[in-house]
C-alpha cells in the first residue's frame, strides 16, 4: 500500500489529498483517483512524469514521448521517499507533486483518501493563476452584472 501525498501547486491556499493506494494500481487508474480526489471530471489529457519515463494514454492523443499508462502499476516505478508529477489539463497547466510518504506490504487494496485541504479548482477554470484571480473577484455580483448588460443594451 502507497501512501501518497498529492498537492497542486501554484495555488494558495494550499489544496493537498493524501491518499492510500495499492501498488497494483495502474497508472490509468490512479489517474482516475486524482481525478475524483481533485473534484475534475476527466476533460482533457494528463501525463506522468517520473523521472525520464512521461506515461499518459497515447490513444487519445498525447504531447510526444508517452508511454501507454495501462501497461505500469504503481509499483513498477515509484519508491518510497520519491517524488513524481502528475500533469493535467494543457490549456490550464494544473500539476500536482505526488510524494511518496510511505510503502506498506499488505493484503488491502482499497483506495482511501485519508486527508484533504480546501476544495480543487473548478475543471477548465484557467490554471493557477487564473484560479487565484477568480477566488480575489469573491461571489457572483448581480449588480455588476447588470451595469456590464445596460451598457450592451445601449450599444
Amino acid at each position: 500500500m502507497f501512501e501518497l501525498d498529492a498537492k497542486l501547486r501554484g495555488v494558495k491556499p494550499a489544496i493537498v489529498r493524501t491518499l492510500r493506494v495499492p501498488g497494483t494500481l495502474t497508472f490509468a487508474q490512479l489517474h482516475m483517483v486524482l481525478q475524483a480526489a481533485f473534484g475534475w471530471s476527466n476533460a482533457d489529457m494528463h501525463e506522468f512524469v517520473i523521472g525520464s519515463d512521461t506515461l499518459g494514454a497515447p490513444e487519445i492523443g498525447s504531447w510526444g514521448r508517452t508511454k501507454d499508462e495501462t501497461h505500469f502499476r504503481v509499483a513498477d516505478l515509484v519508491r518510497a521517499k520519491s517524488t513524481f508529477t502528475y500533469e493535467y489539463h494543457r490549456h490550464d497547466g494544473w500539476h500536482v507533486e505526488i510524494a511518496v510518504v510511505k510503502v506498506e506490504d499488505t493484503k488491502k487494496t482499497e483506495v482511501r483518501c485519508t486527508k484533504g485541504e480546501n476544495a480543487g479548482p473548478p475543471e477548465g477554470c484557467g490554471g493557477p493563476f487564473a484560479y487565484s484571480e477568480m477566488k480575489k473577484k469573491g461571489r457572483f455580483d448581480l449588480e455588476a452584472l447588470n451595469a456590464k448588460l445596460a451598457l450592451i443594451g445601449q450599444a
